[in-house]
């Protein structure tokens, strides 16, 4: 239980600055524009760096309560892009439309648990 709430605090920590308000909504418009980048190096906005802030605040703060508390969340292997777990959360949204009201930390965490559980 402490993990969790650790975790959730600083997750919360890591994104609070962009939005108190910030979820699967917003998630999802940033990072359908984050995958396009490769295409199109212009369409690059706050959006897009909001869904990779997202991603490697949650990734970051996974790590951090791993080392804490010896448990991992999720195992993502070394060297997957940003733009293949923007891939993945953009996936995992359009599935889920009905939690779309919950945060993007969250979110991110439940999609990358799912996708990259530790065996």
């Amino acid at each position: 239980m402490k993990l969790l709430l650790t975790l959730f605090l600083v997750m919360g920590a890591a994104t609070a600055h962009a939005s108190s308000d910030f979820d699967g909504n917003d998630l999802l418009k940033g990072c359908e524009k984050l995958v396009q980048l490769p295409e199109n190096p212009d369409a690059v906005d706050f959006d897009s760096g909001l869904c990779a802030g997202v991603i490697s605040g949650v990734i970051h703060a996974s790590q951090f309560a791993g080392f804490e508390h010896g448990t991992k969340l999720f195992c993502i292997p070394e060297g997957v892009p940003i733009i293949q777990l923007a891939r993945i959360m953009n996936k995992h949204l359009a599935e889920s439309p009905e939690v779309l009201h919950v945060s993007a930390g969250a979110l991110t965490t439940f999609a990358f648990s799912r996708q990259y559980p530790c065996e």
